[in-house]
């Protein structure tokens, strides 16, 4: 996802202008057709460690993982 300031977050496995329920991320992911290379897949309390933040830098940029208050993920530049 790739956001700019005027954009506002959205949760991941959602798409913007959608209204999808608490856990459409979870059914995004279940419903992935994946192929025959694995993906991998690591548990958010392990990428987290006990934050609700983190920071990701992608070619020099920053993005910044969080948990809301509603437990949903956002990702922002």
């Amino acid at each position: 996802m790739h956001a700019t300031g005027s954009e506002s977050p959205v949760p991941l496995g959602e798409s913007p202008g959608t209204t999808a329920g608490a856990d459409a991320g979870t059914r995004a992911v279940a419903n992935r057709k994946t192929s025959t290379e694995s993906v991998p897949r690591l548990r958010l309390d392990e990428l987290l460690r006990g934050a609700r933040a983190i920071e990701i830098d992608h070619n020099g940029k920053i993005y910044r993982l969080q948990l809301n208050r509603a437990n949903k993920l956002l990702l922002t530049a």
